[in-house]
């Protein structure tokens, strides 16, 4: 079975000591009800993360960004997807850096583990974050390759 984590998602729910598997399909329960645009700037407050970021990953314009922030908007099941996996690559990021800072450095540089791509350009995909994720644990755990 995989290391024990505990994540923290949405305002009060707290998913404690999971499994990862079981933390898989908190995200889906999650993403289905969806978060409002006021959890995104939470995450983006917590980790420094632009507009413009969340649209590369989120795959829409800064311009949707900045309407659903208008409007108060719920995300969609997609979108909260990609905000709920994005945060949890970056608390596991800033634990195995120590820092938002060298941790959003590390993503910009090619990646050993990730066959020398770059891990911020495959953040566009929930496939790439848990690539990236995946990566990030062998770092934690000693296994580069």
């Amino acid at each position: 079975m995989g290391k024990k984590v505990s994540y923290k998602l949405l305002e009060e729910d707290t998913i404690s000591n999971v499994s990862e598997p079981y933390t898989e399909y908190a995200v889906i329960e999650h993403s289905n009800r969806g978060v409002s645009i006021n959890y995104l700037n939470k995450i983006s407050i917590k980790y420094d993360i632009t507009p413009t970021e969340w649209a590369g990953f989120m795959g829409i314009s800064t311009k949707s960004i900045q309407r659903y922030q208008q409007q108060e908007n719920t995300l969609t099941a997609t979108q909260t997807e990609f905000v709920l996996k994005i945060e949890q690559l970056y608390k596991i990021g800033k634990e195995v850096f120590g820092s938002t800072i060298s941790f959003k450095q590390w993503l910009q540089k090619p990646a050993y583990g990730l066959g020398n791509k770059i891990p911020e350009h495959i953040l566009n995909t929930i496939s790439g974050i848990n690539l990236v994720i995946n990566q990030l644990l062998r770092i934690a755990h000693g296994t580069l390759a």
